[in-house]
Order: structure tokens, then sequence, then C-alpha cells
């Protein structure tokens, strides 16, 4: 038996750390995909050092028997391909390796539904990571397209939708170098009064409400993005959490300069700190050759982010007959 399925990776681009409170936030699926191959005929004892490959052995295996089945003498080997290097660029590897693990492994046992894979793949990347996570980059990762999500603090499920991606608005995402400690910048915000979180909060968590609401309509986007990042940048300052560096506003202030006439947003991704900042723009009016100039005498790298529409895909297998059949 081999199961073979690939899954896009995400982007964490609106509400980082409130999403932790519970409230919404937007994932969006990107490209490149990962491909998984699931062999049974090659048992292997999962590898020790890939925490995400033992907990979803666990989860699976706890899924499975509830439901009946025999995980043991079971999953066999796999083996993962990317058709470029995503490390460092914080498209979330590991939650699309868990996802693509989860879901070969559940399409063997007939579990299909895109709703049970996502609480499955949540589960296993929570445990990969210590029982922390808010599962947004699980959701893109499942779903595909612009994922809203909201409930999504401890072990709650989360509420999640689809929302529409206007096709004229693209993403160049930049690479700074800088390696963000996510996990250090969570734990400060986890430790801050909640009364100090909630005075500094109030003004981000409107402006990502007119994000999502931007989506909804199709009308004002790239302006309610712009809040959104300007709301950031006094959240950070309000916190002391770097979600906003001083080199992005440094960048914003050459992007300005140079293009001054054009729509443009910068805004950081994920929990921030630098490793990774999203550039929109709106495909109309802009090409990416006019923008990247401007990151790449910064000596950041870019690359042009494609989006996924689709989630979770199973890779159909070509017997012997069907070869046979194509050949002739």
């Amino acid at each position: 038996m081999t199961r073979t399925v690939d899954v896009p990776h995400k982007i964490l681009f609106s509400g980082s750390y409130t999403v932790l409170d519970g409230y919404p936030a937007l994932g969006l699926a990107v490209g490149p995909r990962m491909t998984l191959q699931l062999t049974k005929e090659a048992p292997q004892p999962w590898p020790e050092d890939n925490p995400f490959a033992r907990a979803v052995d666990v989860v699976m295996s706890e899924a499975l028997k509830v439901e009946g089945a025999t995980p043991h003498d079971r999953w066999g080997s796999f083996t993962t391909s990317l058709p470029e290097e995503v490390y460092g660029w914080g498209l979330g590897s590991s939650a699309a390796f868990t996802t693509a693990l989860c879901a070969a492994i559940a399409l063997e046992h007939d579990i299909n539904t895109p709703t049970r894979l996502f609480a499955l793949a949540r589960a296993a990347h929570r445990l990969g990571q210590g029982g922390k996570g808010s599962g947004v980059d699980i959701a893109a990762c499942t779903f595909g397209g612009l994922v809203y999500v909201t409930h999504a603090q401890g072990d709650t499920a989360p509420r999640c939708a689809p929302f529409p991606w206007p096709r004229d608005l693209g993403i160049l995402l930049l690479r700074s170098g800088q390696k963000a400690d996510t996990r250090e910048k969570i734990t400060s915000y986890r430790d801050i009064p909640p009364q100090t979180k909630q005075r500094a909060n109030r003004p981000l968590l409107r402006a990502i409400g007119g994000v999502c609401r931007a989506f909804v309509h199709h009308k004002g986007i790239l302006a309610a993005l712009r809040e959104n990042a300007r709301c950031e940048g006094e959240w950070s300052q309000a916190l002391g959490i770097p979600l906003v560096t001083t080199q992005q506003r440094a960048l914003e202030t050459e992007l300005y300069k140079a293009l001054p006439t054009h729509d443009i947003v910068l805004k950081a991704l994920g929990a921030g700190g630098g490793d990774s900042i999203a550039c929109f723009y709106d495909k109309r009016h802009t090409q990416p050759a006019a923008i990247a100039p401007v990151f790449t005498q910064a000596g950041l790298q870019v690359r042009d982010l494609p989006i996924e529409l689709h989630g979770v895909r199973e890779i159909p297998q070509l017997d012997s007959q069907d070869t046979k059949g194509a050949e002739r």
C-alpha cells in the first residue's frame, strides 16, 4: 500500500497573538506544496528526532483505537519532498508535515472528512509543540485558501470558515535572515497581566475585525491591512514584544519614498520579530519587479507567494495496468 498526499504551506497574517486568547485570526495557504508518500510495505520505526512524527503516531493510534481499528504493524515508512527550499521562511513546514502525515494515515483508514482530519492534525501538532498552538496553521494546510479561525484557545476545537481571496491581491514574502524566537515571544505575551493586555489589545482587535470584514466584502482590503499593521506597531511598543521591528519600520520608509503612488502594505507575519514580513500589493497597478529592488538592496531575500486554494489532496497511484493503458 502506498498513499501519497500533498498539502500547502501557510502564513498567519492577522491576529497572531490575540488568537491565543480566543479572538479571530486569518491564515492563508500558500505554495510551495509539500508531498508525502507513506509506504506500508516497508515498515520502519518513526524517527526519534522528529517530535511531530512521534506525535502523529500517538494521536492516530488513539484515534484508531476509538474507532475499533488495530493501529500496530500499521504505518510503514514515509518520505517527503518539496520543489524548493522553504525552511527559514516562516511558512510552517512542521504544520504541513504533520497535516500530510495525518492525512496519509487517515485516508488509509477511510477517515476522509477535512473537519475530522483538521482535529487530528491539530491535536498532533499541539502535542509535538508541547501542548501549545492555536491551530491556524493546521487549518490553512488542511482546508486551503484563506481561513478565518476563532475560539482557538487551549484544547477547545476552534471554529473555522473559508474567506474569499481576491485575485488582484499579491504577496511578496521578505526574509531578513534574523531568526525570531516565537516561543519566547509567546511566553512573554502570556506572562503580561490581563488588564495590561486588554488595554493594548483593544485597538488591535478592532483592526483585525476590520481586516476580516474587508475580505468578506472584497472592499478596502489594503487599507484595512495598513491599519492592522499600524496598530501592530503601537501594540509592539505598548507590550514590549517585537512583533514589528525597527528594520520593518525602516523598510516602510524606504518603500513609500521609492513608490509613493503605489498602494502597498508591509506587515509582520506570525509572531513577528523580523524573520518574515509580507508585502501586500494590488496586482492591477503594481508589479513585483517594481517593489523587489527596495528589499534586495536592503539585504533581504524576496519571493512571490502563490496562493493555494486547495488544502490536503490525495495523489492517485497508477498501478501497472493503468500504466500499460497509458502507454498504449
